[in-house]
């Protein structure tokens, strides 16, 4: 059920609307936008202070009530919770160890017992579980590759029992490896490879650094956070020293040398490293007499976050009248890590385009439209979403709580990087969602000399797909990609801030032709062959492979196992399977799958042209249709 704005909220509203109401005009809002101004709030959400926003940090917080008081000083309607701007959720934000970690083994009559932290760390997407004296497994890298004709897993059961694998790709360095010579192979993925022992049965996974792989500092295991994610992999996971490898493989070699012609010299895990990266074939065995117990204790971080909201009441009131929302997110990535294009570089990413050029867009906006208020027909909402970054938090949380009915929102007008204007294009997104957007659109640049590349699609990564999949018209603008991208050096120096003035003067035109109108624009699909998907901030749609169409719910739904879905892409191979938004995705062809982890490396799995059994939860049923996978554009 949708949450009820409180009694004094509604009176706000209401008096703010009759105030309104007296001065009724159609005339568009002509007040210039400051550059000035839009750089100088750029400015100080990209400084060092705010530490790259990260959702959940410190520094994510302070931008929250920076742009609360802007709200504030600018006279916006609260549309927060018990009236205030802020619109609070809670999100997983990372993991910690909760004191019970262990793990030991009987190995060949002999007892081990090893601690955490210096002998182990479970990795951050582990399962919390326990398992006792179970069978050890050694299944190589971990890899299932049907496209290499690679299997580690070929020949041995794994089922109910743990496997023990090295990191990284077999060949290491080698231009000739059957994987090639770099690890950016998503067959390295230590997620990948959990995925794949859970496929294949096992019930725990144990993750070395082999002797022959890059590292050559000391001999410890991964730490907790080396990937920050913190979706569940169903079973635990833990990484070790080599030289807990070495102890728990070395005497229960004989399984394994049996494999390999000429015999290794058992003297080091090294040799037996080196013959399986000679052979470019997977090496599985069982490891007699071996048997490990461990526990994995995890506490999952949830931290309460903050969407920012307020509304400019427009004449016609705001009871069930239509809204405009103009918004964009404000979190970033803070210190690096998980989305990060330089992980290794612990240093802030201060996010200055992306996006705190949007937000400051936002800022300016609504004290361009607030300088004349009765220009307004149509209310206008002005949003700033956390968690854009981690998924879609925010705008999917305020979608599915909003305080104002989400059916009259007329359009959501979605500004994600938006501050690198070059040669005067703008990419603009969703162009399709409304049949009255094209001629609006194309005026509205005419205007101000700029030119426009368009996509039809309303879906996209960013906060205006949250909106399209509740069949609202949206359009997003973003001045393209660039080297910065996700990187320490996207910084507020290298803004263009008199091209993001123009844009948003064009944005400006396009707000207040939609807020004069009496009634909303007509929504539309977009057809099948017009359907690409938005360019975005360069991870989208594209690329080479099996394609389904399926549009996940990127909210933080802690309490689903499975793949949410919000959507399907119109003509897709999920449409024409029937396939709808609000089914929960559980099994696609023989893979449990439990989040979108899982459900990426099952449809990776696959190539197009194949038939997939997919099961779902629809309305508390168990539903399963078959999808002839497409092909990516």
């Amino acid at each position: 059920m949708r949450p009820r704005a409180p009694l004094a909220l509604l009176s706000m509203l209401f008096v703010a609307a009759a105030l309104m109401a007296a001065a009724p005009s159609t005339r568009a809002a002509r007040t210039a936008v400051d550059s000035t101004r839009v750089l100088a709030d750029i400015r100080y959400l990209a400084s060092p202070a705010l530490a790259g926003r990260r959702t959940g940090e410190p520094g994510c917080d302070t931008a929250a009530a920076y742009l609360a008081e802007r709200f504030r000083e600018l006279h916006l309607v609260p549309l927060g919770d018990d009236g205030t701007y802020l619109q609070h959720l809670a999100v997983t934000v990372g993991v910690k160890e909760a004191g019970d970690n262990r793990l030991s083994a009987n190995v060949t009559g002999q007892d081990r017992t090893w601690k955490p932290d210096s002998d182990f760390i479970p990795l951050s997407f582990s399962e919390n579980g326990e398992i006792s004296n179970v069978p050890l497994v050694f299944v190589g890298y971990g890899i299932t590759a049907e496209d290499k004709h690679y299997d580690d897993y070929a020949g041995v059961d794994v089922k109910g029992k743990a496997v023990i694998f090295l990191r990284r790709l077999p060949g290491l360095g080698d231009s000739s490896a059957i994987f090639g010579r770099v690890d950016r192979s998503p067959y390295a993925d230590l997620r990948f490879k959990a995925s794949n022992a859970l496929n294949h049965g096992a019930v725990a996974a144990l993750i070395a650094e082999g002797p022959r792989g890059r590292r050559n500092d000391a001999d410890v295991p991964l730490p907790l956070l080396v990937d920050q994610g913190v979706g569940g992999a169903h079973i635990p996971v833990i990484s070790v020293r080599r030289e807990v490898a070495a102890a728990l493989i070395g005497p229960g070699m004989d399984g394994v040398r049996a494999l390999l012609k000429p015999e290794v010299a058992m003297d080091a895990v090294e040799a037996l490293q080196a013959r399986m990266d000679s052979l470019g074939r997977g090496v599985g065995s069982t490891l007699p007499g071996v048997t490990v117990s461990l526990k994995v204790d995890l506490l999952r971080n949830r931290r309460r976050v903050a969407n920012v909201a307020g509304m400019l009441p427009g004449a016609r009131g705001v009871g069930d009248s239509e809204v405009v929302v103009i918004g964009a997110h404000y979190d970033h990535l803070g210190m690096g890590g998980a989305g990060s294009l330089e992980p290794d570089k612990h240093a802030i990413h201060p996010g200055a385009d992306d996006n705190a050029s949007g937000t400051a867009g936002v800022l300016e906006l609504a004290r361009v439209f607030g300088s004349d208020p009765g220009a307004l027909k149509q209310s206008i909402v002005f949003l700033c979403f956390t968690g854009e970054e981690e998924g879609l938090f925010g705008s999917s949380y305020f979608a599915s709580h909003s305080p104002i009915t989400i059916g009259k929102v007329s359009t959501m007008i979605n500004m994600d990087m938006i501050g690198r204007m070059r040669a005067d294009k703008v990419v603009v997104s969703g162009t399709g969602t409304s049949p009255a957007f094209p001629a609006l659109l194309a005026s509205a640049a005419a205007s101000h000399g700029i030119k426009l590349s368009t996509e039809a699609s309303g879906y996209g990564p960013s906060d205006h797909t949250s909106f399209y999949t509740r069949n609202r018209p949206v359009l997003f603008f973003f001045t393209g990609a660039h080297p910065d991208y996700h990187k320490p050096g996207d910084t507020w120096e290298k803004i263009n801030a008199g091209g993001e003035a123009r844009l948003l003067e064009m944005v400006r035109d396009v707000a207040a032709d939609l807020s004069s109108r009496d009634s909303a624009v007509a929504f539309s699909r977009v057809a099948a062959d017009t359907a690409h998907s938005s360019g975005g901030e360069g991870y989208g749609g594209g690329g080479y492979g099996p394609y389904l169409g399926t549009v996940p719910d990127f909210g933080d739904n802690p309490d689903i196992k499975g793949v949410l879905l919000s959507g399907v892409r119109e003509g897709s191979p999920a449409e024409k399977a029937g396939i709808q938004g609000g089914d929960i995705l559980v099994k696609f062809g023989g893979a449990a799958i439990g989040n979108l982890y899982d459900y990426t490396y099952a449809l990776r799995a696959h190539k197009p042209g194949d038939i997939v059994p997919i099961g779902l939860i629809r309305k508390g049923l168990v539903v399963t249709v078959t999808a002839t996978l497409g092909k990516r554009k």
